[in-house]
C-alpha cells in the first residue's frame, strides 16, 4: 500500500500496524518481502512490487500529479486507488473510470 502523503500525517495509512490478521511493515523492514508493505510514495521510489493500492488522496494538498505518478509506476502487475468517490473523481483520470 502506498500513500500519496507524507509520514507526518496522524491519519495516513503508514501509520497502522496490521490489516486483520496480516502484519503492516514499512519498506525499509528486513522482512518486507514477507508481509504487507505501507509505506509513503517517496520511500517507495525506485521500487516495484506485484501489486500496489494507492491510498490517501483525501490527504494531498500539493503535487497531486507527481505524487500520484510516482506511487501509480510502481506496480507491476496490478494497481488499485483506494478512496472515496468523491476523492477520485478529483482527479479527471480516474473520474473517467467511476
Amino acid at each position: 500500500m502506498i500513500s500519496v502523503r507524507g509520514r507526518g500525517a496522524p491519519e495516513n495509512i503508514c501509520h497502522i500496524k496490521q490489516i486483520g490478521k496480516h502484519k503492516v511493515v514499512p519498506g525499509t523492514d528486513k522482512q518486507a518481502d514477507l508481509q504487507i508493505i505501507c509505506d509513503t510514495f517517496l520511500r517507495f521510489k525506485g521500487l516495484e512490487r506485484p501489486a500496489v493500492i494507492v491510498t490517501d488522496l483525501r490527504l494531498v494538498s500539493d503535487l497531486y500529479e507527481k505524487r500520484m505518478h510516482i506511487a501509480t509506476s510502481r506496480a507491476l502487475d496490478l494497481l488499485r486507488i483506494g478512496g472515496l468517490e468523491e476523492e477520485i473523481g478529483k482527479d479527471p483520470r480516474l473520474a473517467e473510470l467511476l
